[in-house]
C-alpha cells in the first residue's frame, strides 16, 4: 500500500495517534484513494474487528467506492470478498485473520446504532448538509468502542466554511488534525488537467 502513496496521503495513513483526522485537499489530489488506504491499514491493525467507511450517497459507494475498493486490493494482492446484500461490505482476509468493513451513506448514519466499530471513514463530508455531518460524526465517534486502533478520520474537498473548516480547523480539539493537500501536489494527474480547473472554475474556488 505504501508504495504508490503521496507525502500527504502517507501522512494521513501514518496518522494514528489523533482521536479525528482530515485530509483536505483539492480536486484529484487523491483523497478516494488515501481513505481506502487508510482503511485498510487500520484494518490490519484491528484483525478480528469490524470498521465502516461512508459515502454522501448510495449511488457514490457503488461508483466510487466499491469500484476503488475492487482496483485497488486487486493491486495491493490482498485477498478479500464482498457481499453486497442486504448492506454492502468487504471482507478483507490477512494471514492472522479477517476484517470486514461496512460500506454506508453518511445521511443513514441512524443504521449504526448498536455497532461496535474500531474505525470510521467519511468520504467528501463536506458536501452533506453541516448539521446531517455533524450528526453522523458524533454517532461513528460514539461507535469507537473496539479494536487496537481506534480512530474517525476524513478525506475530503473544502466546500466553504462547513462542517470540515469548523469540526478540523475552526473548533478543532486536543484530539483532532488536520492535512491539507493541493491539486498540484499529485504529479500523476493527466496533462491539463490543473490548466483546464483554472480557465473553467471562478478564481476563488481555484484558491
Amino acid at each position: 500500500i505504501y508504495q504508490g502513496l503521496l507525502i500527504h496521503q502517507k501522512n494521513f495513513c501514518d496518522d494514528i495517534k489523533h482521536r479525528k483526522l482530515a485530509l483536505i485537499c483539492g480536486f484529484g489530489a487523491g483523497k478516494t484513494y488515501s481513505l481506502v488506504a487508510k482503511s485498510c491499514i487500520l484494518a490490519a491493525m484491528n484483525v478480528g474487528f469490524v470498521s465502516a467507511v461512508f459515502e454522501p450517497t448510495a449511488p457514490m459507494v457503488r461508483d466510487i467506492l466499491i469500484r476503488t475498493y475492487n482496483e485497488l486490493l486487486d493491486e495491493w494482492e490482498i485477498p478479500y470478498t464482498f457481499r453486497a446484500s442486504p448492506l454492502p461490505e468487504i471482507t478483507l482476509q490477512f494471514a492472522e485473520g479477517n476484517h470486514t468493513i461496512l460500506l454506508r451513506t453518511i445521511l443513514t448514519y441512524q443504521r449504526l446504532r448498536g455497532q461496535n466499530l474500531c474505525a470510521a471513514g467519511f468520504d467528501e463530508a463536506d458536501v452533506v448538509p453541516q448539521y446531517d455531518a455533524e450528526q453522523a460524526q458524533n454517532m461513528a465517534l460514539a461507535r469507537l468502542r473496539s479494536g487496537n486502533v481506534q480512530q474517525f478520520y476524513v478525506a475530503s474537498t473544502p466546500e466553504g466554511f462547513g462542517y470540515c473548516h469548523k469540526n478540523f480547523e475552526k473548533e478543532a480539539k486536543e484530539d483532532t488534525a488536520l492535512i491539507r493537500a493541493r491539486t498540484a501536489d499529485n504529479p500523476h494527474l493527466p496533462d491539463g488537467f490543473i490548466d483546464s480547473l483554472i480557465e473553467n472554475y471562478p478564481e476563488n474556488l481555484i484558491k
